[in-house]
């Protein structure tokens, strides 16, 4: 499944969490259920398929309420500007969880970090997440704050700043393997690199990008713009 919506292929990613629902739930392990949608709902997120995240979001959290659930729907619901939801999940993590480190120290920033930048707020992401730089490479970053770094900061237009934070996540792959994250870092460097004037990196950085994604849905966004920004590169 995971491996599936790292390589674009959300259709089949999608498939496969649902049987996992499926089996999962007659097996009564509704915290597992859970989290298969909600991580069904960041697949669905990251590609900007925002209308399936949101419902995907929303069965997770009805199928269960525990921390990883929350974690996962919260994310999915910040990237995708459903502000107020995220936020109220990301409460709730805060209220219900206060001794989990992990869970306040890094995902209720992330949340809130994800829901400023799509609210074009990128200071305020930077601002959120420069406490989380200690845990950038725990498993329970899963490459998020770096990403959102890279994003906030090509908003403000600091090219060589989003290409580092970009970058720190294509040379730590072992880190999450099958991260949706890994191959959209590349479309971040690509801009970065473009927006600096450094044409052959960015086209290089398409270029795996796309190498990553030889077989992904041909109607996604990330492909579409990807492509459209490569050929205005090498005419």
């Amino acid at each position: 499944m995971r491996v599936a919506a790292f390589g674009g292929r959300i259709l089949q990613a999608h498939e496969g969490f649902r049987r996992g629902i499926v089996t999962t739930d007659e097996a009564k392990l509704t915290e597992l259920s859970g989290l298969f949608s909600a991580q069904d709902a960041i697949s669905h997120a990251v590609v900007g398929q925002c209308a399936e995240a949101r419902s995907d979001a929303a069965t997770a959290i009805r199928l269960s309420r525990d921390n990883f659930t929350l974690e996962s729907a919260g994310r999915a619901l910040a990237w995708c500007g459903s502000t107020t939801d995220a936020a109220n999940l990301s409460d709730e993590l805060t209220r219900r969880f206060p001794d989990a480190i992990l869970t306040t120290g890094v995902i209720v920033p992330v949340i809130r970090a994800a829901s400023a930048i799509k609210s074009k707020q990128p200071m305020r992401a930077l601002a959120l997440l420069e406490a989380v730089k200690r845990f950038d490479h725990a498993p329970v970053a899963e490459f998020w704050p770096a990403y959102l770094r890279g994003e906030a900061q090509l908003q403000l237009g600091h090219h060589a700043e989003a290409a580092d934070e970009f970058r720190s996540i294509i040379e730590h792959r072992g880190e999450l393997p099958d991260s949706p994250l890994y191959p959209l870092a590349h479309v971040g460097l690509a801009r970065a690199f473009a927006a600096g004037g450094d044409r052959a990196g960015a086209i290089q950085a398409y270029l795996a990008f796309l190498t990553m994604w030889k077989n992904a849905d041909p109607d996604l966004l990330p492909l579409k713009e990807a492509r459209l920004e490569l050929a205005r590169l090498q005419r």
